[in-house]
């Protein structure tokens, strides 16, 4: 044996050889190449790791600050990784040739936009422009409002508007108020006009001599309300022991502004619901307070009447006469101005309002 440099060679039969048991450092790692290819390959599926943070939504409840007021919107982090990005985009790409259009199909949005004002102010259409305005949005934004429609569509409607409402106090929300409105206005209908509860809605036990007349002027609600909540189609068949719901002594307030043909009505001094009216001659439909004088319906059957609400002057601004709330004739008429009398609204409109609006409502006329 003699050594050469610092590697040991031995005689052996066969000539010199290496001494295999004085093997260099090359040797042992060649495990740890072989390891690297398994790491990146973890990395590109699982992704550079995440700081858990969640947004201003956690469950079925907000999470406030410690002073009640709701906090600043905290974008998700998500998970970059290299893979998800590139399923998502093949994804996206297999669905865009999905719903590509054959040739010569007719668009059906475009034949939607066809049509004129009632088809265009149907609940169809605003969803569908609703859904397309969500992914407009901020992240963040757009995610609270897609969560507000599963807690709606599960069942949840007092998350779903708790949620929309603290939403649509924010300061930032000004450009997308009127979507966040819409989504309000359709769950409280929802609400009002079901056996859901709600604040301000209460059973009442039917007893010995009441009639639906009697719990109208005691709880403050009209006739037509306490019939479409409680589903009765015969109201001289109430029975004792029957529950029903009622609004206790609701406060109704309808505000209409000139300038943008919309009515924002609020329910005991909080939002409720907008809607879309038209507007009859400036001679008539003056700025200032009104109140509900009286409320008459025309027609041979509740689907075929004609409801309409009559108001009466309440400041030193307006005729004491008044004008009348009703439903368009001509459902282009909503949204704009027009020769006939009064505020016209959407036959489905003029329903809810005429359920809900008792005499002595206030309604102010804004321009």
């Amino acid at each position: 044996m003699f050594e050469s440099g610092s590697v040991l060679l031995d005689r052996g039969r066969y000539g010199i050889e290496y001494d295999g048991s004085q093997q260099g450092s090359g040797g042992r790692l060649w495990w740890l190449a072989a390891l690297i290819p398994v790491v990146l390959i973890i990395l590109l599926l699982r992704g550079c790791g995440s700081s858990g943070r969640k947004g201003i939504y956690d469950g079925d409840d907000f999470r406030l600050s410690e002073d009640g007021t709701m906090p600043a919107v905290q974008v998700e982090r998500q998970r970059p990784s290299f893979a998800a990005h590139f399923i998502a985009s093949w994804k996206r790409k297999f669905q865009g040739q999905t719903s590509e259009r054959p040739a010569g199909q007719p668009d059906s949005e475009s034949a939607e936009n066809q049509f004129a004002g009632a088809e265009e102010l149907s609940e169809v259409t605003e969803l569908k422009t609703q859904q397309r305005a969500t992914s407009d949005l901020p992240a963040e934004v757009g995610r609270l409002i897609r969560r507000s429609d599963e807690l709606r569509d599960s069942g949840k409607l007092m998350s779903a508007r708790m949620m929309l409402e603290k939403l649509r106090l924010r300061s930032a929300a000004a450009d997308f108020r009127t979507l966040i409105e819409k989504r309000i206005g359709r769950i409280n209908i929802k609400l009002i006009f079901s056996g859901e509860p709600m604040p301000g809605k209460v059973e009442h036990t039917v007893s010995s001599g009441d009639v639906i007349s009697r719990l109208s002027r005691k709880y403050g609600n009209t006739q037509e309300y306490i019939l479409r909540v409680n589903a009765i189609e015969h109201p001289e068949k109430i029975r004792v022991g029957q529950k029903l719901w009622v609004l206790d002594n609701p406060i109704f307030e309808l505000m209409i502004d000139k300038s943008d043909y919309r009515a924002v009505l609020f329910f005991n001094h909080r939002f409720f619901k907008t809607y879309v009216v038209g507007l009859g001659s400036d001679n008539v439909v003056q700025a200032g307070s009104y109140a509900v004088d009286f409320r008459r319906t025309a027609g041979n059957s509740r689907q075929e009447a004609r409801r309409e609400i009559v108001l009466r002057g309440s400041s030193d601004s307006v005729d004491e006469m008044g004008f009348s709330l009703h439903a368009a004739e001509n459902l282009s008429a909503v949204g704009r101005s027009t020769e006939a009398e009064g505020i016209l609204f959407m036959p489905e409109d003029i329903d809810e309002i005429y359920a809900l609006l008792p005499s002595g409502a206030v309604v102010t006329i804004v321009e």
